[in-house]
């Protein structure tokens, strides 16, 4: 968060940034979301997406440790007097990466699929004026 803040201010974005956040209360003023009936649901809803999202990029990451880790148990049970503890910490290391680097393409698309519906979803929290 600091190297992006650091590249932000550097390059100047964050007048637009400041601008951005000065206009939102101009389009939204201070106390004036009357609450919903569904404005709960909805919340609710998408914090659980937030977290299935994130448990989807995780999972292939997740599933390779679990393997690496049932390898290393069934080869400490085999070769008793093998250290599988701190050998597991290097194969546990260039696995994930492995596979992080595998499913960089997958998590572009969670990502990319998340942020074109973003619009869409902040449009639903802003109430429609009728002046």
């Amino acid at each position: 968060m600091f190297s992006l803040s650091v590249l932000i201010f550097f390059s100047g974005a964050h007048y637009a940034v400041l601008f951005a956040f000065a206009r939102s209360f101009q389009l939204v003023p201070i106390g004036l979301q009357l609450p919903d009936t569904n404005f709960v649901e909805v919340v609710v809803r998408h914090s659980a997406g937030i977290f299935e999202l994130g448990l989807l990029m995780a999972a292939p990451v997740i599933a390779v440790n679990f393997l690496i880790n049932l390898v290393f148990s069934l080869l400490g049970r085999v070769v008793p007097k093998m250290n599988v503890f701190i050998l597991s910490f290097s194969a546990r290391i260039a696995a994930g990466l492995t596979m992080l680097a595998l499913s960089v393409g997958l998590i572009v698309h969670y990502v990319v699929q998340e942020l074109s519906d973003a619009p869409e979803m902040m449009l639903r929290f802003i109430p429609f004026l009728h002046s």
